[in-house]
């Protein structure tokens, strides 16, 4: 009886701790969302009026999130969908919220009184003996893929195509499961393009799943969908590059692109130059800017592009619009810079952890502030951005402006001299001028409308002509000034 009674208390002795560390407490955890609210909107547009702690989960690491439901107020009215400056991302951002977590988000603008439910995470990390806020992005906004098609003769082909694959010698050359993969690639897509015009809509070329072009793809067309109008299907790709291809093939109607691979295309240069220029590439509408990020090491000399020049600096995926802004970016500012072989093969996550761990010596990427894996970053390690500067007029044709990344997007970085590329939505000048009328009236036409996509703010008559690069459609000239 008193071994069983021993046991029982080494039990009690080891669980109890577990049980009672609820550490940080909802009061600290208060303190640390108003202090990061703060930071990000100095002027108290928002305040915190309620907050509930939610439970936490503990991370591989050691870490902990911990996850919330706060009530923000606005103190003022404000818009937060405007480019430069605290905006809805932002706030997101800053309270790990990811890309549907705010509710009660107006397009065109919120007044004074109104309110905000922020489903938020907050992660933290041990120093000693106590929990400090660590800087590490929220939920990152996923695309949810629909159910498999019950058609029985598609069923037929698949297990076809699959018994094809399988027979496929082991030995297969890169170069041979390339073009399998290319094949495969571009019959999805021809399937998605013919399914949509048989639905009498629109195939629009968005980006990868979850990533931002993909978020304001599938919440412009839900909200398009809701408002009964036209039909968009949203069609995955590798980026502006690829977009662009599409839609100059005929595969899809609509695309995202950033506004200088747009202004590259018109002309027949850089990646299009093999395809020659396209001529009837026209602009709809601007929709959000997305920001040139330099990121070096926390202890890097460097303090300009200019101090890069011969060094190791990876500036994005072949053929991605960011690896296009970025080379625009350096010759415009006279910097030859040296990547690695294979450099151009990693993405963003990537290429960050090589900086972090001394590989390289910067990386240039383009995304909408705060960008996940530039957050994700700068929680892991020591890492600050470089400013660029260049003259207003410098890149204006091609769509790059100076745009600064707002303070607290990222942790210990206060406001940030850079660029910004517009995002816009293009076609071809075969749509119709009464199709791109009626297009872009739907899209301007949601003011008042209440948004969870922070992005989706950003999308309105203010902005829609800002940092275009193209000619616009003759359907839509009297609505985007």
């Amino acid at each position: 009886m008193v071994l069983v009674m021993r046991w029982l208390f080494l039990l009690l002795a080891l669980l109890l701790p577990v049980a009672c560390d609820r550490a940080p407490d909802e009061a600290s955890l208060r303190r640390d969302v108003e202090a990061r609210l703060a930071a990000a909107f100095p002027e108290r547009t928002l305040i915190v009026e309620e907050l509930d702690r939610h439970g936490h989960m503990d991370t591989l690491d050691g870490g902990r999130i911990l996850h919330f439901k706060a009530r923000l107020r606005f103190e003022r009215a404000a818009d937060l969908g405007q480019w430069g400056g605290p905006n809805a991302q932002l706030l997101a951002g800053v309270m790990g919220a990811g890309s549907t977590g705010i509710q009660g988000l107006t397009q065109g603008g919120n007044r004074e009184g109104d309110r905000l439910s922020v489903f938020g995470t907050l992660p933290y990390r041990r120093e000693g003996t106590s929990w400090v806020v660590a800087a590490t992005p929220g939920p990152a906004g996923r695309a949810v893929a629909g159910p498999p098609g019950q058609l029985a003769g598609a069923e037929r082909v698949l297990a076809a195509l699959a018994e094809t694959l399988r027979a496929a010698p082991s030995n297969t050359s890169p170069s041979g499961a390339r073009v399998i993969e290319e094949e495969l690639e571009v019959a999805r897509r021809n399937i998605d393009a013919r399914l949509a015009r048989l639905k009498e809509g629109y195939p629009l070329a968005a980006g990868p799943s979850g990533g931002a072009y993909a978020r304001l793809a599938l919440a412009l067309a839900r909200d398009f969908e809701r408002r009964g109008g036209t039909h968009l299907e949203v069609l995955a790709s590798a980026g502006s590059v690829e977009n662009l291809s599409l839609l100059h093939q005929g595969q899809a109607s609509l695309a995202f692109v950033q506004a200088d691979v747009a202004a590259l295309a018109a002309a027949g240069r850089g990646p299009f130059e093999e395809a020659g220029p396209y001529r009837s590439l026209r602009a709809l509408l601007a929709l959000f800017p997305e920001h040139l990020h330099v990121v070096v090491r926390g202890q890097d000399p460097a303090r300009s592009l200019a101090d890069l020049a011969g060094r190791r600096v990876a500036l994005g995926l072949a053929r991605s619009g960011s690896r296009v802004t970025a080379g625009l970016v350096l010759a415009a500012a006279g910097v030859e810079v040296a990547e690695p072989p294979g450099a151009d093969a990693m993405d963003s996550r990537a290429a960050l952890a090589a900086l972090a761990a001394g590989q390289l010596d910067a990386v240039m990427l383009v995304g909408a502030a705060p960008f996940p894996p530039v957050v994700e970053a700068f929680g892991a390690s020591q890492l600050r951005l470089l400013p660029v500067e260049l003259r207003a007029e410098a890149l204006s044709e091609v769509g790059i402006v100076p745009l600064s990344l707002p303070a607290g997007a990222y942790a210990g970085q206060g406001e940030v001299p850079t660029v910004a590329v517009a995002a816009l939505l293009v076609a071809d000048q075969n749509l119709t001028a009464a199709e791109a009328r009626r297009i872009v009236e739907t899209v301007l036409g949601r003011v008042g409308a209440r948004e969870r996509e922070p992005l989706a703010l950003m999308v309105e008559r203010s902005n829609a002509a800002r940092g275009l690069s193209l000619p616009l459609h003759p359907g839509v000239t009297d609505l985007v000034r």
